[in-house]
């Protein structure tokens, strides 16, 4: 009997506890290290390559390769925070890098290696690219009451490089006369506040081409149980590039293999090396504009939760080259008195389907928050190893 009840009085306490904040729900002053990291794709197993023998079936590859072709994606933010937290208001200070890679392959390169060609068809194999990375420093203040909150997030960015399209095309063409016909064209241009030529380029990023933007995050609670929350990021000054380095390289190869005499080949084309252009206009430039709205379920205080959200985000918003992409996020998570957290989730965020899990300990002094996932830019491929996340998140204080 005195076993029971003091396994129901431990249960009671844990539950009252989990309705309202403790001692180790948040501290007054910490020092937080972020490093998340994204690699994933939508075509290729990553089984299939770290093995010891390495064997790729491209013709496999070919029949499984989506319309869009390979699409490969590298994301991510490492970052240094100061928060400090008195009574309801919050005081915070973040900076760091944000680094987002994008690389594409047209999927008749991969039917011609898996499959062939035909004599007399010209396939054409293209190459894009998207790349930004920005340096950013960002203020965060707000007012926190339990589970109503406001904050607001102005930020300043300085754009270290960016470049966006198609950065090489490739024709091949074999006839019914033996001849194959090669064609390569590349021009790549990469724009940058760094001037790759002078010693202080590091104090040149800074000191123009920095944009401004701001993030607003505010949550309402209905009830005990039902939290509606939501975020946004819209840009207000954009940031912009004072150089652009190019580079470009345009040849054409042929050869005859009936001519087994000779078995020559012959080549025309030109090169640009990489050369600097002071712009004489500047290049302008958004980080991604974000809205999402999220419904937040605690059905046992806040041991229990569960999360549903949803938005859109805009990549180089009011540019030429921006788009629209949907933005989604499903999780359910256990919360132990903040003293362990534990979380599992599936989203579509940044173009990329994440599925996670991840853990938390906090003993006030120390938290150390950390999860892994499996990912892909494809809905199906997210399920497999085609690409993989983790990160650790580190706050020290008291």
């Amino acid at each position: 009997m005195k076993k029971i009840y003091s396994l129901f009085l431990v249960v009671s306490v844990i539950i009252s506890i989990g309705f309202s904040k403790n001692f180790l729900s948040e501290r007054f002053f910490e020092y937080q290290i972020g490093v998340p990291v994204d690699i994933s794709n939508n075509a290729i197993n990553l089984d299939d390559i770290f093995q010891k023998t390495l064997t790729l079936d491209l013709t496999k590859i070919a029949e499984e390769m989506p319309s869009e072709g390979l699409n490969i994606i590298v994301n991510t933010k490492p970052y240094m925070a100061i928060n400090l937290n008195i009574a309801c208001i919050h005081i915070g200070m973040k900076a760091g890098v944000d680094v987002y890679e994008k690389m594409g392959i047209s999927k008749d390169l991969f039917d011609f290696l898996g499959k062939g060609n035909e004599v007399g068809e010209t396939l054409t194999f293209d190459f894009n690219n998207y790349t930004d990375l920005f340096a950013f420093c960002e203020a965060d203040v707000g007012i926190d009451f339990d589970k109503f909150s406001i904050h607001v997030i102005p930020s300043l960015f300085a754009p270290v490089f960016s470049s966006s399209g198609s950065i090489a095309k490739v024709t091949f063409l074999n006839d019914e006369e033996g001849n194959i016909i090669f064609t390569i064209d590349t021009d790549v241009s990469v724009y940058s506040n760094l001037d790759a030529f002078n010693e202080k380029m590091v104090s040149d990023l800074f000191s123009s081409g920095t944009g401004f933007d701001m993030g607003v995050a505010a949550s309402l609670p209905f009830g005990s149980k039902l939290t509606f929350s939501g975020t946004a990021r819209f840009p207000i000054v954009p940031g912009s590039y004072k150089y652009v380095y190019s580079s470009s390289y345009e040849t054409t190869m042929t050869m005859n293999l009936l001519d087994s005499a000779s078995n020559s080949s012959d080549s025309d084309g030109n090169i640009q090396d990489l050369s600097k252009e002071v712009l004489n206009e500047r290049v302008y430039i958004n980080r991604p504009m974000k809205f999402n709205l999220y419904a937040n379920y605690y059905p046992m205080g806040n041991i229990v939760q569960f999360c549903a959200g949803a938005g859109i985000g805009v990549y180089h918003p009011f540019l030429n080259e921006s788009f629209v992409y949907p933005e989604y996020y499903l999780s359910a998570g256990v919360n132990l008195i903040d003293l362990i957290k534990a979380s599992i989730s599936t989203e579509y965020t940044n173009q990329i389907f994440k599925h996670q899990i991840a853990f938390g300990i906090n003993i006030r002094l120390i938290e150390i928050d950390c999860g892994v996932s499996l990912q892909s830019t494809n809905l199906m491929k997210s399920f497999s190893n085609n690409g993989f996340g983790a990160y650790a998140i580190v706050s020290i204080g008291f």
